[in-house]
């Protein structure tokens, strides 16, 4: 009889341990919001050396930002523990980042 109830105590704990990682319980969803918001500082930091090498070649703005989405993604695993989820999250912040990056240009365009 012990048996058995440890048996299901087991499959249950498996069962709750698979359905947590799939939900981000515990923290995940925050965690995942804290990384988005600190890799959304990091592309503002690029716009910042951007716009002081703003006189370089187009290769070496191409490599600043590959050290950039480097760091952003050191990070982002740092704080997740997960690569998937770090993709997620520097993904996400990127896409953000463009979103709003795209609506400046355009209205810089519209006021000159």
């Amino acid at each position: 009889m012990l048996y058995d109830t440890m048996e299901i105590s087991f499959c249950s704990h498996a069962y709750n341990d698979r359905n947590k990682s799939a939900n981000f319980q515990d923290g995940e969803g925050m965690r995942l919001y804290t990384v988005v918001i600190l890799q959304l500082i990091i592309w503002s930091g690029y716009t910042f050396v951007e716009w002081l090498s703003r006189y370089d070649k187009l290769s070496m703005k191409v490599i600043i930002l590959l050290i950039f989405v480097y760091f952003a993604m050191v990070l982002g695993n740092h704080l997740l523990h997960s690569k998937m989820r770090t993709v997620l999250a520097t993904s996400i912040s990127i896409s953000v980042y463009l979103f709003f990056y795209f609506i400046m240009f355009y209205i810089d365009d519209l006021i000159r």
